[in-house]
């Protein structure tokens, strides 16, 4: 069946924007970019703060492995490890003033599996 999911980096900062999109019943998963929900669930209606943990789809992103406790590895059935497996490189921000990355001015892509090279690198 399908699933829908839903990721913001700022639940952490508006834990009533994470109650709002749980509250819909139409989220199976959400995600930060992070291993750890970071959200303060006092902040979320009773009905949502045992929903946001069991919903939680934990993510190792970036260069390098998490800090800190691996306990996430138990509380869940999925794990996320990469985004756009299909494709290779940095992400580029077009704000960036000097670009960054290898990336040209006003130029503008998804953050890749590049962060995992050794893992991903499809040149490899």
């Amino acid at each position: 069946p399908l699933k829908c999911g839903v990721a913001s980096a700022r639940f952490n900062a508006c834990a009533s924007c994470l109650d709002a999109v749980l509250s819909t019943g139409k989220v199976d998963f959400w995600w930060n970019w992070d291993t750890q929900t970071k959200v303060d669930y006092t902040a979320l209606s009773p009905a949502n703060q045992a929903k946001a943990n069991e919903t939680f789809v934990p993510m190792i992103w970036g260069q390098v492995l998490p800090d800190g406790d691996w306990d996430f590895l138990s509380k869940g059935t999925h794990i996320m490890g990469f985004n756009e497996p299909d494709q290779y490189g940095p992400s580029c921000d077009g704000d960036w003033n000097p670009p960054a990355y290898g990336c040209s001015a006003g130029e503008w892509r998804a953050a890749t599996s590049s962060g995992w090279a050794p893992l991903f690198d499809p040149s490899a």
